[in-house]
Protein backbone atom coordinates (compact mmCIF):
# COMPACT_ATOMS: atom_id res chain seq x y z
CA UNK A 1 0.00 0.00 0.00
CA UNK A 2 1.32 3.47 -1.34
CA UNK A 3 2.49 5.77 1.77
CA UNK A 4 2.13 9.51 1.75
CA UNK A 5 4.18 12.05 3.08
CA UNK A 6 2.60 13.84 5.82
CA UNK A 7 0.04 16.79 5.32
CA UNK A 8 1.78 20.32 6.29
CA UNK A 9 1.47 19.91 9.97
CA UNK A 10 4.75 21.41 11.04
CA UNK A 11 6.64 18.18 11.73
CA UNK A 12 10.29 18.61 11.15
CA UNK A 13 11.29 17.11 8.10
CA UNK A 14 14.57 15.13 7.25
CA UNK A 15 16.26 14.67 4.20
CA UNK A 16 18.22 11.39 3.58
CA UNK A 17 20.27 11.43 0.81
CA UNK A 18 21.45 7.77 -0.59
CA UNK A 19 24.27 8.15 -4.01
CA UNK A 20 23.62 4.83 -5.78
CA UNK A 21 26.31 2.77 -7.41
CA UNK A 22 25.63 -0.94 -8.99
CA UNK A 23 24.52 -1.42 -5.64
CA UNK A 24 21.83 -4.44 -6.44
CA UNK A 25 22.91 -6.31 -4.01
CA UNK A 26 22.40 -4.11 -1.23
CA UNK A 27 20.37 -1.36 -1.89
CA UNK A 28 16.86 -3.09 -0.53
CA UNK A 29 18.43 -3.53 2.60
CA UNK A 30 19.60 0.13 2.92
CA UNK A 31 15.84 1.16 1.78
CA UNK A 32 13.79 -0.63 4.34
CA UNK A 33 16.15 0.52 6.61
CA UNK A 34 15.15 4.06 6.05
CA UNK A 35 11.88 3.09 5.48
CA UNK A 36 11.17 1.33 8.93
CA UNK A 37 12.54 3.90 11.10
CA UNK A 38 10.34 5.40 14.41
CA UNK A 39 10.61 8.72 13.05
CA UNK A 40 8.48 9.22 9.62
CA UNK A 41 8.74 12.56 8.88
CA UNK A 42 11.49 12.29 6.57
CA UNK A 43 12.05 11.82 2.11
CA UNK A 44 14.20 9.49 1.03
CA UNK A 45 16.37 10.64 -1.82
CA UNK A 46 17.87 8.50 -4.16
CA UNK A 47 20.69 9.08 -6.70
CA UNK A 48 21.59 6.62 -9.13
CA UNK A 49 25.10 7.56 -10.76
CA UNK A 50 24.47 5.50 -13.77
CA UNK A 51 24.39 2.03 -12.76
CA UNK A 52 24.46 -0.70 -14.88
CA UNK A 53 23.00 -3.08 -12.93
CA UNK A 54 19.68 -3.85 -11.65
CA UNK A 55 20.01 -0.81 -8.91
CA UNK A 56 17.77 1.79 -10.78
CA UNK A 57 15.13 -0.75 -10.96
CA UNK A 58 14.86 -1.53 -7.08
CA UNK A 59 15.14 2.09 -6.23
CA UNK A 60 12.40 2.58 -9.08
CA UNK A 61 9.99 -0.52 -7.13
CA UNK A 62 10.19 1.23 -3.72
CA UNK A 63 9.46 4.82 -5.65
CA UNK A 64 6.18 3.24 -6.66
CA UNK A 65 5.29 2.13 -3.19
CA UNK A 66 6.07 5.83 -1.32
CA UNK A 67 6.05 9.13 -2.04
CA UNK A 68 8.47 10.03 0.73
CA UNK A 69 11.35 8.50 -1.69
CA UNK A 70 12.23 10.27 -4.67
CA UNK A 71 14.41 8.73 -7.10
CA UNK A 72 17.12 10.61 -9.14
CA UNK A 73 19.23 9.63 -12.44
CA UNK A 74 22.37 11.21 -13.86
CA UNK A 75 25.58 9.15 -15.97
CA UNK A 76 28.08 7.98 -14.43
CA UNK A 77 29.97 11.04 -12.50
CA UNK A 78 31.30 9.75 -9.30
CA UNK A 79 29.52 9.87 -5.84
CA UNK A 80 30.37 13.53 -4.54
CA UNK A 81 28.10 14.81 -8.03
CA UNK A 82 25.47 12.02 -7.08
CA UNK A 83 25.98 13.38 -3.20
CA UNK A 84 25.72 17.01 -4.97
CA UNK A 85 22.71 15.85 -6.74
CA UNK A 86 20.62 15.03 -3.70
CA UNK A 87 22.02 18.08 -1.93
CA UNK A 88 20.13 20.63 -4.49
CA UNK A 89 16.91 18.28 -4.30
CA UNK A 90 16.85 18.31 -0.93
CA UNK A 91 13.82 20.22 0.79
CA UNK A 92 14.43 19.04 4.71
CA UNK A 93 15.18 20.94 7.32
CA UNK A 94 17.88 18.32 8.23
CA UNK A 95 19.80 16.11 5.78
CA UNK A 96 22.20 13.20 6.26
CA UNK A 97 23.68 10.75 3.93
CA UNK A 98 23.41 6.67 4.07
CA UNK A 99 25.96 5.17 1.78
CA UNK A 100 24.10 2.35 -0.74
CA UNK A 101 25.73 -0.65 1.02
CA UNK A 102 25.01 0.58 4.62
CA UNK A 103 21.88 0.55 6.58
CA UNK A 104 20.62 2.91 9.87
CA UNK A 105 19.21 1.80 12.84
CA UNK A 106 15.61 1.82 13.71
CA UNK A 107 15.77 4.80 15.68
CA UNK A 108 18.29 6.52 14.10
CA UNK A 109 16.51 9.49 12.86
CA UNK A 110 14.66 10.10 16.23
CA UNK A 111 17.53 9.51 18.36
CA UNK A 112 19.81 11.70 15.79
CA UNK A 113 17.23 14.85 15.82
CA UNK A 114 16.42 14.07 19.22
CA UNK A 115 19.84 15.23 20.54
CA UNK A 116 20.50 17.76 17.70
CA UNK A 117 17.26 19.42 19.00
CA UNK A 118 17.97 19.02 22.82
CA UNK A 119 21.23 20.37 22.92
CA UNK A 120 20.34 23.17 20.08
CA UNK A 121 23.13 22.17 18.00
CA UNK A 122 23.74 22.75 14.64
CA UNK A 123 25.39 19.10 13.77
CA UNK A 124 25.00 15.96 15.41
CA UNK A 125 27.45 12.98 15.23
CA UNK A 126 26.23 9.85 16.34
CA UNK A 127 28.19 5.96 16.65
CA UNK A 128 28.33 3.21 14.08
CA UNK A 129 29.58 -0.37 13.79
CA UNK A 130 31.91 -1.31 11.03
CA UNK A 131 30.56 -5.36 9.77
CA UNK A 132 33.38 -7.17 8.22
CA UNK A 133 31.20 -9.56 5.59
CA UNK A 134 34.29 -11.41 4.75
CA UNK A 135 35.35 -12.55 8.19
CA UNK A 136 32.23 -11.87 10.00
CA UNK A 137 33.54 -9.43 12.09
CA UNK A 138 31.67 -6.75 14.10
CA UNK A 139 33.42 -3.13 15.92
CA UNK A 140 31.95 -0.75 16.99
CA UNK A 141 32.73 2.61 17.37
CA UNK A 142 33.67 4.10 20.48
CA UNK A 143 32.21 8.00 21.13
CA UNK A 144 31.72 10.13 24.12
CA UNK A 145 28.45 11.64 24.84
CA UNK A 146 29.63 15.40 24.69
CA UNK A 147 29.33 18.74 23.00
CA UNK A 148 31.12 21.55 21.91
CA UNK A 149 30.93 25.20 20.43
CA UNK A 150 34.99 25.48 20.15
CA UNK A 151 34.98 24.92 16.54
CA UNK A 152 38.47 24.90 16.23
CA UNK A 153 38.99 22.03 18.36
CA UNK A 154 36.60 19.99 16.77
CA UNK A 155 38.30 20.49 13.70
CA UNK A 156 41.89 19.80 15.51
CA UNK A 157 40.72 16.75 16.71
CA UNK A 158 39.40 15.48 13.21
CA UNK A 159 42.52 16.54 11.97
CA UNK A 160 44.79 14.80 14.65
CA UNK A 161 42.93 11.70 14.99
CA UNK A 162 40.08 11.20 11.88
CA UNK A 163 38.03 9.34 14.28
CA UNK A 164 37.22 12.09 16.79
CA UNK A 165 33.80 13.61 16.53
CA UNK A 166 32.94 11.28 13.63
CA UNK A 167 36.20 11.92 11.36
CA UNK A 168 35.58 12.84 7.67
CA UNK A 169 32.80 10.64 7.07
CA UNK A 170 29.32 12.41 5.54
CA UNK A 171 27.30 9.31 6.68
CA UNK A 172 27.67 9.39 10.38
CA UNK A 173 26.25 13.17 10.62
CA UNK A 174 23.25 14.91 10.50
CA UNK A 175 22.91 18.63 10.03
CA UNK A 176 20.70 21.51 10.38
CA UNK A 177 19.92 23.08 7.02
CA UNK A 178 19.60 26.69 7.96
CA UNK A 179 22.91 26.40 9.66
CA UNK A 180 25.15 25.59 7.15
CA UNK A 181 23.44 27.03 3.80
CA UNK A 182 25.96 29.51 1.74
CA UNK A 183 24.84 32.93 0.65
CA UNK A 184 22.98 31.58 -2.44
CA UNK A 185 20.62 29.60 -0.19
CA UNK A 186 22.31 26.05 -1.07
CA UNK A 187 24.25 23.63 1.31
CA UNK A 188 28.03 23.67 0.15
CA UNK A 189 28.32 21.00 -2.40
CA UNK A 190 31.24 18.65 -2.76
CA UNK A 191 33.97 19.42 -4.93
CA UNK A 192 34.07 16.98 -8.00
CA UNK A 193 37.54 18.06 -8.64
CA UNK A 194 38.46 15.73 -5.91
CA UNK A 195 38.09 12.10 -5.43
CA UNK A 196 39.46 10.62 -2.49
CA UNK A 197 39.29 12.15 1.04
CA UNK A 198 37.18 14.66 -0.87
CA UNK A 199 34.49 14.16 2.29
CA UNK A 200 36.87 14.68 4.83
CA UNK A 201 37.18 18.11 3.09
CA UNK A 202 33.76 18.52 2.80
CA UNK A 203 32.68 17.83 6.25
CA UNK A 204 35.83 20.43 7.63
CA UNK A 205 34.17 23.04 4.70
CA UNK A 206 30.57 22.39 6.67
CA UNK A 207 32.28 22.38 10.33
CA UNK A 208 33.53 25.79 9.63
CA UNK A 209 29.92 27.09 8.94
CA UNK A 210 28.27 26.18 12.51
CA UNK A 211 28.58 26.90 15.96
CA UNK A 212 27.42 23.58 18.28
CA UNK A 213 28.71 19.69 17.95
CA UNK A 214 26.69 17.61 19.65
CA UNK A 215 27.57 13.94 19.93
CA UNK A 216 25.18 10.90 20.50
CA UNK A 217 27.11 7.47 21.70
CA UNK A 218 24.63 5.20 20.33
CA UNK A 219 25.43 3.27 17.19
CA UNK A 220 22.94 4.22 14.66
CA UNK A 221 24.92 2.96 11.38
CA UNK A 222 26.43 0.06 10.44
CA UNK A 223 28.97 0.25 7.62
CA UNK A 224 29.53 -2.82 5.58
CA UNK A 225 33.07 -3.98 4.41
CA UNK A 226 32.61 -6.44 1.37
CA UNK A 227 34.87 -8.32 -0.72
CA UNK A 228 35.20 -5.65 -3.56
CA UNK A 229 35.57 -2.81 -0.87
CA UNK A 230 38.93 -4.58 -0.48
CA UNK A 231 39.97 -5.39 -3.50
CA UNK A 232 38.74 -1.59 -4.80
CA UNK A 233 40.45 0.01 -1.78
CA UNK A 234 43.85 -1.79 -3.03
CA UNK A 235 43.42 -0.56 -6.72
CA UNK A 236 45.01 2.91 -8.24
CA UNK A 237 47.19 3.51 -5.12
CA UNK A 238 49.39 6.00 -6.59
CA UNK A 239 45.97 8.15 -8.06
CA UNK A 240 44.55 7.25 -4.85
CA UNK A 241 47.88 9.15 -3.13
CA UNK A 242 47.93 12.13 -5.22
CA UNK A 243 43.99 12.84 -4.30
CA UNK A 244 44.37 12.09 -1.04
CA UNK A 245 47.32 15.36 -1.06
CA UNK A 246 45.04 17.39 -3.15
CA UNK A 247 42.50 17.09 -0.30
CA UNK A 248 44.55 17.87 2.54
CA UNK A 249 45.90 20.91 0.34
CA UNK A 250 42.14 22.04 -0.03
CA UNK A 251 41.75 21.51 4.02
CA UNK A 252 44.62 23.61 4.65
CA UNK A 253 43.05 26.32 2.36
CA UNK A 254 40.19 26.32 3.81
CA UNK A 255 41.53 26.65 7.46
CA UNK A 256 42.89 30.26 6.14
CA UNK A 257 39.74 31.81 8.37
CA UNK A 258 41.37 30.16 11.42
CA UNK A 259 45.37 31.49 11.03
CA UNK A 260 46.69 29.58 13.50
CA UNK A 261 44.75 26.12 12.92
CA UNK A 262 45.89 26.71 9.35
CA UNK A 263 49.76 27.14 10.16
CA UNK A 264 49.07 23.97 12.85
CA UNK A 265 48.07 21.87 10.54
CA UNK A 266 50.02 22.93 7.90
CA UNK A 267 53.11 21.94 10.15
CA UNK A 268 51.74 18.62 10.87
CA UNK A 269 51.06 17.48 7.00
CA UNK A 270 55.00 19.31 6.18
CA UNK A 271 56.51 15.40 6.89
CA UNK A 272 53.69 13.57 4.87
CA UNK A 273 54.59 15.70 1.54
CA UNK A 274 58.43 14.67 2.31
CA UNK A 275 57.30 10.96 3.08
CA UNK A 276 55.12 11.10 0.14
CA UNK A 277 57.74 12.21 -2.18
CA UNK A 278 60.45 9.59 -0.76
CA UNK A 279 57.11 6.59 -1.44
CA UNK A 280 56.31 7.61 -4.93
CA UNK A 281 60.29 7.26 -5.42
CA UNK A 282 60.31 3.48 -4.13
CA UNK A 283 57.24 2.52 -5.91
CA UNK A 284 58.33 4.35 -9.07
CA UNK A 285 55.38 6.58 -9.24
CA UNK A 286 55.73 9.25 -11.92
CA UNK A 287 52.59 11.32 -11.38
CA UNK A 288 52.76 11.31 -8.02
CA UNK A 289 56.67 12.19 -7.75
CA UNK A 290 56.20 14.93 -10.42
CA UNK A 291 52.95 16.11 -8.52
CA UNK A 292 54.62 16.39 -4.71
CA UNK A 293 58.23 17.54 -5.92
CA UNK A 294 56.40 20.69 -6.78
CA UNK A 295 54.32 20.67 -3.55
CA UNK A 296 57.50 20.35 -2.04
CA UNK A 297 59.74 23.18 -3.31
CA UNK A 298 56.74 25.62 -3.42
CA UNK A 299 56.84 24.43 0.53
CA UNK A 300 60.57 23.77 0.97
CA UNK A 301 61.24 27.62 3.04
CA UNK A 302 58.56 26.75 5.35
CA UNK A 303 59.55 23.42 6.33
CA UNK A 304 63.08 23.82 6.83
CA UNK A 305 62.17 27.23 9.50
CA UNK A 306 59.78 24.93 11.24
CA UNK A 307 60.40 24.56 14.65
CA UNK A 308 58.16 21.31 15.07
CA UNK A 309 58.99 19.30 11.77
CA UNK A 310 62.01 16.78 12.45
CA UNK A 311 66.11 17.27 11.64
CA UNK A 312 65.27 14.06 9.74
CA UNK A 313 62.89 15.23 7.46
CA UNK A 314 64.29 18.48 6.94
CA UNK A 315 67.52 16.80 5.54
CA UNK A 316 65.29 14.50 3.64
CA UNK A 317 63.56 17.63 1.97
CA UNK A 318 67.40 19.45 1.24
CA UNK A 319 68.93 16.15 -0.30
CA UNK A 320 65.95 15.53 -2.52
CA UNK A 321 65.72 18.97 -3.61
CA UNK A 322 70.05 18.32 -4.74
CA UNK A 323 69.30 14.99 -6.50
CA UNK A 324 66.46 16.35 -8.77
CA UNK A 325 68.43 19.92 -9.61
CA UNK A 326 71.84 17.36 -10.30
CA UNK A 327 69.67 15.11 -12.21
Amino acid sequence: MERKLSPDTGEIMISVIVPVFNAEEYIENCILSILHQTYPYFELILIDDGSTDHSMNICQKYENEDSRIKVLHQSNQGVSSARNVGILAARGDYITFVDADDTLEREALEKALDFIIKKNADLVVYGWRTVNNIDGTINSSRLNSTDSENIPDVIREILRHYSEYGGGYPWNKMWRRDAVISDGNEIPLFDEKLFYFEDLEWVIRMILRIRKVVVCPDHLYSYYIHEESVTHSKKNGEKKEIGYHQSISRVIEDLSCLPDLKEEFSEQYYPEIVNGLIHALRNRWENLRIYLLGVMRDKQACILKSKSVSLNIKLRCIVINILFMLF
